[in-house]
């Protein structure tokens, strides 16, 4: 059996979000009904730790994965040595100038951290996860703005 390690859990990061995320937009404009719909997003605009001008065309986009640098040793559970990661989702997003891109970027906020949690609260075993939404990005005065959650996961190493 393959170990489950940041790898692999990117890639069920990822995989939920392909699954799950656009449903979740849906529901939150069904719940909305304001008339403002979410752009739903694009199978092929999920960039692990990766960005570029050919893959950031696609709107919204999302850009996901962690610093190597943090997976630090925690702690000895048993025999096994454990590890902390801080997965960073960010969900980015083009003002085109419609005046509502506030309430747009709340929505995707909510969307992103309600689908992690939906995913990752029920976790057991070896793995122990945290889904946190910071603060959001929306008033910054480029024409990109972002929002993000972030998972803090300890895995066995």
């Amino acid at each position: 059996m393959a170990k489950y390690d940041i790898e692999s859990f990117c890639a069920d990061v990822e995989t939920a979000l392909q699954n799950n995320l656009n449903t979740k937009l849906a529901a939150i404009d069904s719940e909305k009904n304001d008339g403002i719909t979410l752009d739903t997003v694009n199978s092929n605009a999920y960039h692990f730790m990766t960005l570029n001008e050919k893959n950031a065309a696609l709107d919204p986009c999302i850009l996901y994965g962690f610093d190597p640098d943090d997976g630090g040793e925690d702690a000895a559970a048993g025999s096994q040595a454990l590890a902390t990661y801080e997965v960073r989702v960010v969900l980015i997003k083009k003002d085109i100038g419609k005046g509502d891109i506030a309430k747009r970027m709340l929505r995707y906020r909510r969307a992103l951290a309600e689908t992690l949690k939906d995913r990752f609260d029920r976790i057991g075993g070896s793995k122990k996860v945290q889904v946190f939404s910071p603060k959001p990005d929306i008033n910054n005065s480029h024409e990109d703005k972002f929002v993000q959650a972030r998972l803090r996961v300890t895995l066995a190493e």
